[in-house]
């Protein structure tokens, strides 16, 4: 794993064409976009811009945190270790997002990993440098905090969203008693989660070992007709759809979401893969269940006989 690079893109003092393009780029920020010239300029003082290339390292779990960092372009994924110390996705960020916030609120260490998935440029932003800024200029510095406060709360109500969607989908599969109504629970709270402005169409594919084929088990929008019949195989990749595979192979099953609005997908799917793995363990459970009842009625069976 790399650990990002500690070389500023520009090298040598910052002159004043130097801080002009800075601000420049800072004003195309949201987060930035409604302060004046000045306070840009300003702003472009206390900032580093910093590549990062893909696999980067920007911070660790558990790391003390010492900067808040925006991404001006690229992507970045954030992950927690969870019980057996495995990395678990719980955001995917791309171009003007914020992140590291929280350990400059309450000084404690990263509650979570940051890392690059793709060649990136990150702005740094010192804490320390930051809060001598906010005591020189507090009118400007109240204005951006109300922006990250608001990214904050965003963030909160969809997660509260997310959680509310995982307790309704696990509710549903554990009142499933067969494969295909399991398949038709996620559909419905998948439907929730991709409104048109996500995704034009989006279907549920489920592989018949009978038939060694994928069959459309449900679909909502406006979703290309070859693919509402029955196929051995998936769709060409020009047809831009993304696939989130149920279990280890995408024949036991998959999520297919067509032309799909890339940010927004980018943003559920870590939410999307693990309502693909709360469905795989829902099939395994029933089928063993379908299994442990069709021994018992053959069991059964012989002792009549």
């Amino acid at each position: 794993m790399r650990k990002v690079s500690k070389q500023k893109i520009s090298s040598g003092p910052k002159t004043a064409d130097k801080l002009k393009q800075s601000a420049s780029r800072l004003h195309q920020i949201s987060i930035f976009s409604d302060l004046t010239k000045e306070d840009l300029l300003q702003i472009a003082r206390i900032v580093s811009w910093r590549r990062a290339a893909r696999g980067s390292r920007i911070f660790q779990e558990g790391d003390a945190g010492s900067a808040a960092y925006l991404i001006e372009k690229g992507r970045v994924v954030i992950t927690k270790k969870d019980k057996n110390n495995e990395d678990q996705e719980i955001a995917m960020l791309s171009d003007g997002d914020f992140f590291g916030e929280m350990s400059l609120l309450d000084m404690k260490p990263r509650s979570a990993t940051a890392r690059t998935t793709e060649d990136s440029l990150i702005i740094e932003i010192k804490s320390q440098e930051l809060f001598a800024w906010a005591f020189k200029d507090p009118k400007s510095a109240i204005g951006i905090g109300l922006k990250v406060v608001r990214g904050i709360s965003e963030r909160l109500r969809e997660t509260t969203q997310e959680l509310t969607s995982l307790h309704n989908l696990t509710e549903a599969l554990l009142a499933a008693h067969d494969q295909e109504s399991a398949f038709r629970s996620l559909a419905q709270e998948f439907s929730r989660l991709l409104t048109p402005e996500v995704a034009s169409g989006a279907i549920i594919y489920g592989f018949n070992p009978y038939l060694e084929e994928f069959v459309a088990l449900e679909h909502w929008g406006d979703v290309p007709s070859g693919l509402l019949v029955s196929r051995k195989e998936l769709p060409p990749q020009e047809e831009q759809y993304r696939i989130f595979p149920v279990g280890p192979e995408c024949r036991q099953g998959c999520l297919l979401v067509i032309n799909a609005h890339e940010r927004r997908l980018m943003k559920l799917s870590p939410l999307i893969k693990t309502f693909a793995g709360i469905l795989n363990q829902a099939l395994l459970n029933i089928e063993s269940v379908h299994d442990r009842r069709l021994h018992q009625r053959l069991k059964n069976r012989s002792i009549v006989v």
